[in-house]
């Protein structure tokens, strides 16, 4: 801890590579995901699926605790089409021991479609967007699909419920093809032509463990609706969905649309927090996006909340994490820089919500400048128990359209937010305090000072379980330093991303373990390309 991570290295090859996703198992394998347009220098092997087939691949492998990839047991693969294939999230299912993956294309896609050997009838379609299952141990691929009926559609998250079904979402141009709903109050919005040919529709998907589509809705309204981020929480069995919305809400009568059919956003009243204006108070539809939050209950598949999150300029929700008892935390950017008079609700006002739940927490209430990231916390019932701006004197935050993300994880010491910063001071006074010398710890920007390079740097702060920060730290090198994702178990906390570091000044290093070959990369590749993709392990608790 301190000067260096626990372990550090480049995941990168001929061309331009990224890391986008990461999940874990319960025996410590790391699962990541991403894209390469590299046809050499990647460990690939272990069971791989195919070679470099297209102008992008998704790539997926596992990597075991002891930072292996190239031994028994562990794997990397390319998987993807002759033209552009990219993988975007990753999530590991207990039931099967198998891994999801899912993704899009930017262009009509040749993904494979492999069905699954024990349901050879399971949902195959066309698209650019893609699902696929694979093995755990050995990263062969036991059913793949491209998604969307042939429509353009890009997925971004996928998670699994206790048994073993799939939930995937995205967006899409032009609403859906299909219903693929199912008995019960399943809630159901077809999107499409009332959203116009160049509008983005907000999707939910669930795949059954058989790999057959058993639901499939469109969410928001006449606006853009991207989503970013989902998860599942198995204590109540309800799906959380985060993104960002640019359509209004149904203002005569302001009613809660529950059960979808119509074609404003659909807002649902859950008790809790409830804000039901776009851009904050008497906005039909405002030139910006605001970030919403959905809840679906999984018994029914029936939505039970729906609010928007944000305040009188552009708002996005990136992503969403559930502890275990049923607390949910959201991530994301804002740049609204005022917020709400009354603490913890909201009264019909065009501010951004924060939410002061007293010392020990965290909280930050005034705007930093530009853009900000945030944290927000909800009870199981939907009430908003905390919310805080995270940002200092310049850019900070994510953008899913530029692929610069916020992330969120938790752990059994609380939540951890890892996201983009352009910040050279104002966050420094915190970071300085928060080095509890149990992780890597970066004490400055990379890049200088504004002004000089405007690179961002990736910047993690830790949480404890009452929101006070136990640990926060910058984490990149010179040049452009990019969030892909942020995971956390057995007391370590991993992070992984992309980089265009140029210099060789990077967190990279091998731990020496006896009996074991960590990988290591410490080589930067960017003859031909703008990006390396990297992966660290940034703390290690014992005590967890």
């Amino acid at each position: 801890p301190g000067a260096l991570p626990e372990w550090g290295t480049f995941l990168s090859g001929s061309h331009d590579d990224a890391v986008t996703g990461l999940d874990h198992d319960d025996s410590g394998n790391l699962y990541f995901c991403g894209y390469s347009k590299s046809t050499s220098g990647l460990p690939v092997g272990n069971g791989v699926f195919q070679t470099p087939a297209g102008d992008y691949d998704a790539v997926v492998g596992r990597f075991n605790q002891y930072y292996e990839v190239e031994v028994a047991g562990t794997w990397m693969t390319y998987i993807g089409g002759t033209t552009d294939d990219r993988a975007t999230g990753v999530s590991w299912d207990e039931v099967n021991n198998r891994i999801a993956l899912v993704g899009a294309g930017l262009l009509p896609s040749s993904f494979p479609n492999v069905p699954l050997q024990a349901n050879p009838n399971c949902y195959q379609s066309t698209g650019m967007a893609f699902v696929s299952y694979l093995e755990a141990s050995t990263g062969s691929v036991e059913y793949a699909t491209k998604f969307s009926n042939g429509m353009p559609a890009w997925l971004n998250d996928v998670d699994f419920d206790s048994n073993g079904n799939a939930y995937v979402v995205g967006h899409s141009y032009q609403g859906i093809d299909y219903e693929g709903t199912i008995g019960g109050p399943a809630f159901f919005f077809w999107g499409g032509p009332e959203n116009g040919p160049m509008y983005h529709t907000g999707l939910v998907a669930m795949f059954s463990a058989q790999a057959d589509l058993v639901w499939c809705t469109a969410i928001g309204g006449p606006g853009d609706e991207w989503v970013w981020g989902c998860e599942v929480d198995p204590l109540n069995n309800r799906l959380y969905v985060v993104g960002e919305t640019q359509s209004p809400f149904d203002p005569d009568p302001l009613v809660n649309n529950c059960e979808g059919g119509n074609t404003h956003f659909q807002l649902c009243d859950a008790g809790g927090w409830f804000q039901d204006r776009l851009n904050g108070a008497g906005q039909n539809q405002g030139p910006y996006n605001d970030g919403f939050i959905m809840g679906f209950d999984l018994s029914d598949r029936s939505l039970f909340w729906s609010t928007f999150f944000g305040g009188q300029f552009s708002d996005q929700v990136t992503d969403v994490v559930v502890d275990d008892a049923g607390n949910i935390y959201v991530t994301g950017y804002t740049e609204s820089h005022t917020y709400n008079s009354q603490p913890c609700t909201w009264n019909n006002e065009n501010w951004f919500p924060k939410c002061d739940p007293g010392f020990p927490a965290f909280f930050q209430p005034n705007y930093g400048n530009n853009v900000d990231g945030f944290v927000a916390k909800f009870s199981p019932g939907t009430d908003l128990l905390w919310s805080s701006y995270i940002g200092g004197s310049h850019w900070d935050g994510g953008s899913g359209h530029l692929w610069m993300n916020s992330a969120i994880t938790w752990s059994t010491l609380g939540p951890m937010v890892y996201m983009n910063t352009n910040t050279h001071n104002g966050l420094q006074n915190l970071l300085v305090q928060a080095n509890d010398g149990g992780g890597y710890f970066q004490g400055l920007h990379a890049d200088g000072t504004p002004g000089v390079n405007g690179n961002p740097d990736t910047y993690l702060i830790q949480f404890d379980a009452d929101g006070s920060v136990y640990h926060a730290s910058y984490f990149g090198g010179f040049g452009l330093d990019i969030v892909g994702d942020v995971d956390a178990f057995d007391g370590r906390v991993y992070v992984a991303g992309a980089t265009g570091n140029t210099s060789g000044v990077f967190p990279l290093y091998e731990p020496t373990i006896a009996g074991h070959t960590p990988y290591l990369n410490d080589v930067p590749d960017l003859s031909g390309s703008t990006r390396d993709g990297f992966l660290a392990q940034v703390r290690y608790d014992l005590t967890v």
